[in-house]
């Protein structure tokens, strides 16, 4: 069999590579890449990768589009608190971030929606941020907070891709980006330089998984 196999239950148990009866296989990888559709959806994943009081992080996922404006990925607190997002915008990216003092965003000027694959890479260092694309640097900003505290990224929440579920979201991001939902095909997802497995989100909406994109 050449192709992609999800939602195996036997007797009422959902086998996969991380359940305990899993056993061994060969020749056998994990089918990571999505394609979203229509004017509003989102992958969420319900166990936090970014951890809370967190100093340091990064973040990198590869896409393709030829839409100019979209959500990439979104993790902050239900109740309007820190978050940190990435965004296509006039068909460039866009990374935002509030530690808890104001909004700062980081702009590149490379035009990337042009259907081709794109590897966009954040990598977080308290208030410092790196913006990469295709493996070269497109965008810095480097802060010096007067409160410590607002530079370290605290969120228990889970964090999504391709869009933002209505119930959770900063104001500052919802005014702007709220109904904004990625259309293309994303593909391998690093959270801190660990591979998440896409299939095994917490919910979904107008997502196909498994499709040559």
């Amino acid at each position: 069999f050449d192709g992609c196999i999800d939602n195996l239950v036997f007797d009422g148990l959902e086998l996969n590579q991380l359940s305990d009866a899993f056993v061994d296989a060969v020749g056998v990888g994990q089918c990571n890449t999505i394609r979203l559709f229509g004017s509003y959806n989102y992958v969420t994943f319900g166990q936090p990768r970014i951890r809370s009081d967190r100093p340091r992080d990064s973040f990198s996922i590869e896409f393709r589009t030829s839409q100019t404006k979209g959500v990439l990925h979104y993790d902050g607190d239900a109740d309007g608190g820190e978050f940190v997002s990435l965004v296509l915008a006039g068909g460039k990216i866009e990374y935002s971030f509030n530690l808890g003092a104001e909004t700062t965003t980081v702009q590149t000027t490379r035009n990337v929606a042009d259907d081709e694959w794109h590897r966009v890479a954040v990598h977080r260092e308290g208030a410092n941020v790196a913006l990469l694309i295709d493996g070269a640097i497109a965008g810095t900003v480097a802060l010096e907070p007067a409160d410590p505290a607002d530079s370290v990224f605290n969120t228990n929440e889970a964090f999504s891709i391709g869009g933002v579920p209505l119930t959770v979201g900063h104001s500052d991001f919802m005014t702007q980006y709220s109904f904004v939902s990625f259309e293309g095909c994303l593909r391998n997802l690093l959270v801190d330089g660990e591979e998440v497995e896409m299939t095994l989100n917490s919910g979904s909406l107008s997502a196909q998984f498994c499709l040559d994109c």
